[in-house]
């Protein structure tokens, strides 16, 4: 980018460092000073700033929600940041490029009261870790243990069937709808 003085001075307009320019909310759009260092920013409606770039070839952007609160970040050297807040405002997720996160949740006072670090650190308990929650769990857990079941039954099955009728192409859905007649013929019931 070609600094705003040596535009001055093409111009013959004569001038001062530093050179700083502002919006007409009076946040500074550019500054450039005597060594030749310049930065330059933008806004959104809200004035929060939305991107900087300076001579040193680092720039940033930013995006934020309603309130005003940043929600992504991104550098010139690839790190990026997000995060999400609760209608109160407070930060209950935060990711970045690094690989790291955390979660928090809070009481109507706003303090602290769950914090989980994917470095395996966790204080508190989660709202979602209620007694129902746990029953749900535990459920969802006997039924993944009878789907289990049921495949290791399976593989006996076709192991059977391959092995007995050399069977070259098989239609597992009519393995699944014919449990019963392979069961009885696996011990040879019919």
């Amino acid at each position: 980018m070609k600094r705003l003085s040596e535009t001055y001075i093409e111009l013959g307009i004569a001038f001062d460092f530093p050179i700083e320019i502002k919006d007409a909310k009076g946040c500074k759009t550019y500054c450039e000073e005597s060594d030749g260092y310049w930065n330059k920013r933008e806004y959104d409606a809200n004035g929060n700033e939305t991107y900087y770039e300076d001579s040193e070839g680092y720039w940033n952007k930013r995006k934020y929600d309603a309130k005003g609160k940043v929600t992504y970040c991104e550098e010139s050297d690839g790190y990026w940041n997000k995060r999400e807040y609760d209608d109160k405002g407070n930060e209950t997720y935060y990711e970045d490029s690094d690989g790291y996160w955390n979660k928090r949740e809070y009481d109507a006072d706003g303090s602290i009261t769950y914090y989980e670090t994917s470095w395996g650190y966790k204080e508190g308990t989660p709202s979602s870790q209620t007694e129902d929650s746990q029953v749900k769990s535990e459920s969802e857990y006997k039924r993944l243990e009878d789907t289990i079941s049921e495949l290791k039954q399976d593989k006996e099955r076709l192991d059977w069937l391959l092995k007995n009728c050399l069977i070259k192409e098989l239609d597992f859905e009519w393995v699944h709808d014919s449990r019963e007649t392979i069961d009885e013929a696996m011990k040879g019931e019919l």
